[in-house]
């Protein structure tokens, strides 16, 4: 099957096995099922104008199921270069900083990091490890190549180091390392895994890990969560088999921020043995993806024309959430997301700027005086209460829905 839609092709095949191995175990027993062609290379960078974020650069998705591992991959993954204008940070919402300030306060009394020296890598522009030094760790180290860019805030204990990570980074100091959303989007994932482990070496330091949960997305068919700068989608089978390959040992797994994310907690292993549950998920996200393949285009087409006859009834339509969510949304449903009117988010730094590949203009909730519409379709509804709030406070009275219900 395909999709038609302006610059894209999707086809949806009964999926090949592919020559290349697996980024996760090295095993070449990828199968492909789904592609999809033309999509932004990166969704959150910030377009001044409406022309630039419609010639944004493309690349291709072919995600696959790897049948030894369980990790499912985009096969045609492409690392991009560190841009300057590229945003991220969900911390503009309260709700997300009380999330992370609560898994900050855990890790630091779970692992004894009070007084201790943190490194994060991936740290995006530093607000994660803000926290932890505030909650009361001694020290902070952030490596990422995006501070280049645009570097964090100063701090007179936090190190700022504007780089890929490399094992020098990993210093005697260290007591902790902390990665968090990063891990799903590098192009070798075990490769990064063993260098934090052979850095590592004989010292007690733990790894500490947050990615999106891929078993959701692929079963309630989130399209709008599957995009090109993820490289992977973990599940707690893929993800622990990855780590007890890598040479550590899993001490904890969570689901966490409504089942969003994987919270994982790891030491290096010391003889311990990958837990039977963590196997048993193979067959079981397999299962979800072959049921994403087959609900991709019906549902896509169901929200075409929801779209659709929402309009004809004379009703505006606004989203809220101006990430990568947003513009895997707005890509897929082609020439209906022109019925969108804009796109909300609550980031400073978005708004102003426009949605890669489809031009959509970001602007701050108060816009939404002068759009008025009827519908907000919410992007990611854990915000559902946050979003009623602001838009109470501006006193508009409108319709929530959630992005799969739209």
């Amino acid at each position: 099957m395909s999709i038609a839609r302006p610059g894209t092709a999707s086809t949806l095949g009964a999926g090949g096995v592919e020559a290349r191995a697996c980024s996760g175990c090295g095993a070449g027993a990828v199968e492909v099922f789904l592609e999809q062609a033309a999509i932004p290379l990166t969704s959150n960078r910030l377009f001044a104008t409406r022309a630039a974020a419609l010639a944004c650069a493309r690349g291709e998705m072919r995600l696959g199921f790897c049948h030894a591992c369980g990790l499912v991959s985009n096969v045609a993954f492409g690392a991009s270069a560190v841009v300057e204008d590229y945003e991220s940070s969900q911390a503009a919402s309260s709700q997300f900083r009380n999330y992370a300030t609560g898994l900050a306060r855990q890790w630091m009394d779970r692992h004894g990091l009070r007084g201790q020296t943190v490194l994060e890598v991936g740290c995006g522009r530093g607000e994660f490890l803000d926290v932890m030094v505030a909650e009361g760790g001694g020290r902070g180290i952030g490596v990422d190549p995006v501070l280049a860019a645009g570097p964090a805030r100063p701090h007179d204990r936090i190190e700022w180091v504007a780089e890929r990570f490399e094992a020098a980074h990993l210093r005697e100091d260290v007591r902790a390392v902390v990665c968090r959303h990063t891990l799903e989007h590098l192009p070798d994932p075990a490769a990064f895994l063993g260098t934090v482990r052979a850095a590592i070496g004989t010292r007690n330091v733990p790894l500490l890990l947050e990615v999106p949960d891929a078993l959701p997305i692929l079963r309630d068919a989130a399209f709008w969560d599957v995009y090109h700068e993820h490289a992977a989608y973990f599940t707690a089978g893929s993800l622990a088999r990855l780590l007890h390959a890598s040479g550590f040992e899993v001490r904890r797994m969570e689901h966490s921020y409504g089942r969003q994310y994987l919270v994982a907690e790891a030491v290096p292993a010391r003889g311990g043995v990958l837990g039977r549950t963590a196997e048993d998920d193979r067959a079981e996200t397999w299962r979800a993806a072959i049921s994403f393949r087959e609900a991709y285009t019906r549902r896509i087409h169901a929200l075409r024309e929801s779209f659709e006859a929402a309009s004809a009834r004379g009703e505006r339509i606004a989203f809220w959430g101006a990430g990568s969510k947003a513009t895997a949304y707005l890509i897929a449903v082609g020439e209906a997301g022109r019925l969108v009117q804009c796109v909300v988010d609550i980031n400073p730094r978005k708004q102003g700027s426009f949605i890669a590949g489809t031009g959509h203009a970001v602007v701050g909730p108060e816009h939404l005086r002068e759009v008025s519409p009827d519908v907000v379709v919410m992007m990611n509804p854990i915000y559902r209460d946050e979003i009623a709030r602001t838009l109470g406070g501006l006193g508009l009275s409108v319709r929530l829905v959630d992005a799969g219900a739209a």
